[in-house]
């Protein structure tokens, strides 16, 4: 049987992993809001349909983070840092996602072209094929960041670094990926 104190430590991170689901969730649709609504009403206005979506979803995500916690809080060291970078990843996906996000809303205020386009032909993902190159490349735009947070994790879960460390690291990448997703935007036109 396990101890009480295991039990409550569980109990504890399973809380604290669903309440950073809905702070994720409920932020997102705030950030819907805000970005693609312009404050002109809610997701649950423009489209009803959505709001039982969402709400399994919410649900489904805060279960999830739960179990993620008190997985996180019972297993050994080795675990803790595989738990620590597959949770720096999921803040890379969610970081590109918001950045992108927010870049797709900022209207292009600099006129300079850094890559010139000279492709010929249609690179849009579904009416035709796609070379093997682009599909790898926009994986790699997509993904990239995200496999950098994940390796920032790993390192940064070593024995003997600060929480204090870890977030800081954490923050910079948070702040350097988002900056350069929507310069990204900003300079392309």
């Amino acid at each position: 049987m396990a101890s009480p104190m295991k039990a409550i430590k569980c109990l504890l991170a399973a809380l604290l992993g669903a309440a950073l689901a809905t702070l994720i969730c409920w932020g997102a649709v705030y950030l819907y809001g805000v970005f693609v609504l312009h404050g002109h009403g809610s997701l649950f206005d423009t489209n009803p349909s959505l709001a039982n979506t969402f709400f399994i979803t919410w649900g489904g995500v805060s279960i999830l983070c739960a179990v993620f916690g008190c997985w996180l809080a019972v297993l050994g060291s080795q675990m803790k840092r595989i738990g620590l970078s597959v949770a720096f990843f999921i803040v890379g996906l969610l970081t590109t996602w918001a950045a992108m996000l927010a870049g797709s809303q900022v209207p292009p205020r600099f006129k300079v072209k850094l890559v010139h386009h000279v492709f010929s032909g249609c690179y849009e993902i579904g009416p035709r094929s796609v070379s093997w190159w682009a599909t790898a490349l926009l994986a790699t735009y997509l993904l990239g960041p995200s496999l950098i947070f994940a390796a920032t994790g790993w390192i940064s879960s070593r024995p003997g670094i600060a929480i204090s460390k870890q977030l800081g690291r954490l923050s910079a990448l948070i702040v350097i990926t988002a900056l350069l997703y929507i310069a990204g935007y900003a300079i392309s036109g």
